[in-house]
């Protein structure tokens, strides 16, 4: 029987995100009120939710469990890096130029970028299958999180998590996610960060945290495979598939399009890389020290987290890391529900079908878009997954093959056309579902197919590209769009206080460095 002030804790957050949600309903006038926030947040705002959509409860949950398992915590770390890797070219490159062009969907850009209705009807499909299987991930966590903490059964624990993120978003869009993101990210950046505080403090310190969890695992935990069993190859696809997922992926590019000015992306960008590096190491490190305390052979990984917070914390941590966990998974889902929403609601219902209807009818049907995503979720989700590893590879696969081949040289090169996009896009969906299910059913596409789908999707768009004619509509919207997105005199950190802002993101980022360079290298013990 759990005790009764965890599932307190976390009704108390649900209470807080639902009755905010609900009074930020006054702000919620036009559709850029419901979207992007009328484009009111500056780089603080920016950089919570950016790190909040970042850190997903995979990374308080998931990853860390691995650790704890005995993949090692350099296996795990490396695919953070990956990540961040893929945030720096969303953040510096993509986003900037999105945001200039002040856009509501990602969609948008497609349709004005090549000048083609048909090109955005293929953005969207592509869109929402892709995304629609990275939610169902963020909802089965869910699910497993009241399970565990409250002894509902994996089915109600999952509803209750999803009805939770529709709500919020019911009420105020895009306003209720930016509240959940900066709630979040000031709970999951406290929970993160003490919780390998109390956890190598309860194995007597860090040094034997570290002996012990070696002569429990042995020498190949300390390695950068460590005990996963992947070959060398595989370990640096998973890496390079995270740059790619991060690097294109819609629900963080849309995320660029609610600030004030560009240079607020650029701030937020570097405020998100140095929050969400040191809080993923040290996080690893507690679950390192973790194993002295629970026996890797006792349960699921993904249970570890929730079990440590219920059976080993101290009550208010613990309290603390299963709201961080629950705030993080919800950041990340309701992200990805709106992002689905608006490609129906907006990209397909107004500017497809009814090019006439009003942003009111559009709020509207992007409610009625929430609840039959919301559906379709609880019914795959119900699964409980065995596809899990299967839906975000499907997800990684359409982001490699259709979104960062397109959307990167859409940017970039003039001669892309809209007949090589268009089909691209539409042949991500197929292709993806193929290559992922020969992958795990006879290991094709090895190391991993997200870089398969990078090589084939740049191949066949730049192919494409020569074999098709561009029409003069095309060349016309390229020769308009440009100087928008790529202006001569780009907004960068140039005034006194962008530098004194740089200063000071890079002392903090050397001293971060430093404190993990010695724990590593037994500086302090």
């Amino acid at each position: 029987m759990v005790a009764w002030y965890y599932p307190a804790g976390v009704f108390g957050v649900i209470v807080f995100l639902l009755v905010g949600s609900w009074i930020l309903r006054r702000y919620v006038q036009s559709l850029a009120d419901y979207y992007v926030i009328g484009r009111r947040a500056n780089w603080v705002i920016y950089a919570c939710t950016l790190c909040a959509t970042w850190v997903s409860m995979w990374t308080l949950m998931g990853g860390p469990g691995l650790v704890w398992k005995g993949w090692g915590p350099f296996q795990i770390q490396s695919w953070y890096i990956g990540s961040a890797i893929g945030i720096i070219f969303c953040t510096f490159i993509l986003a900037p130029a999105l945001r200039r062009g002040r856009y509501l969907t990602l969609p948008d850009f497609f349709a004005e970028r090549f000048a083609s209705r048909r090109v955005r009807s293929a953005a969207v499909a592509a869109l929402i299958v892709g995304v629609y299987f990275y939610i169902v991930l963020q909802v089965v966590g869910g699910g497993i999180m009241f399970e565990q903490m409250l002894g509902l059964t994996y089915l109600q624990g999952m509803l209750v998590f999803l009805g939770v993120v529709l709500v919020c978003l019911l009420f105020s869009g895009m306003w209720s996610i930016v509240l959940t993101d900066v709630f979040g990210f000031i709970v999951f950046m406290v929970a993160g960060l003490v919780f390998p505080i109390a956890i190598v403090k309860m194995v007597g310190g860090l040094e034997a945290a570290i002996k012990g969890a070696g002569a429990i695992h042995g020498a190949q935990y300390w390695t950068m495979l460590g005990k996963s069993g992947l070959t060398p190859l595989q370990h640096l696809g998973n890496v390079l598939s995270w740059v790619i997922i991060l690097g294109a992926s819609p629900h963080l590019i849309v995320r660029s399009y609610i600030v004030k000015d560009t240079k607020d992306i650029y701030k937020g960008g570097i405020a998100t890389l140095i929050a969400g590096s040191a809080l993923t190491f040290f996080l690893f490190l507690g679950f390192v020290a973790l194993t002295n305390l629970v026996d890797p052979k006792s349960m699921h990984p993904d249970y570890v987290a929730v079990h440590a917070s219920l059976k080993i914390l101290p009550p208010v941590l613990g309290i603390l890391y299963i709201a961080g966990a629950f705030t993080a998974g919800t950041t990340t889902a309701n992200a990805q529900y709106l992002t689905c929403a608006q490609g129906l609601a907006r990209d397909l219902y107004q500017k497809l079908l009814r090019p006439k209807a009003t942003d009111i009818e559009v709020i509207r049907v992007t409610y009625v878009a929430l609840i039959l995503i919301g559906v379709a979720t609880a019914i795959v989700a119900a699964m409980r997954p065995w596809l899990l590893v299967i839906a975000g590879t499907i997800t990684g696969m359409i982001l490699s093959f259709g979104y960062f081949p397109t959307l990167t040289l859409g940017l970039f090169w003039g001669r892309l056309t809209a007949r090589a996009v268009e089909w691209t896009l539409w042949i991500s969906v197929p292709l993806s579902v193929f290559a992922v299910y020969t992958w795990t059913k006879f290991k094709w596409f090895q190391p991993h197919p997200t870089i398969w789908g990078l090589i084939l999707g740049f191949g066949l768009a730049v192919l494409l590209s020569f074999l098709t004619k561009q029409s003069e509509e095309e060349k016309a919207a390229w020769e308009r769009l440009r100087p928008i997105l790529w202006p001569e005199k780009a907004t960068l950190l140039r005034e006194v206080r962008d530098r004194l802002f740089i200063w000071i993101a890079a002392v903090l980022a050397i001293l971060i460095g430093l404190i993990v360079m010695g724990l590593y290298l037994g500086w302090f013990w």
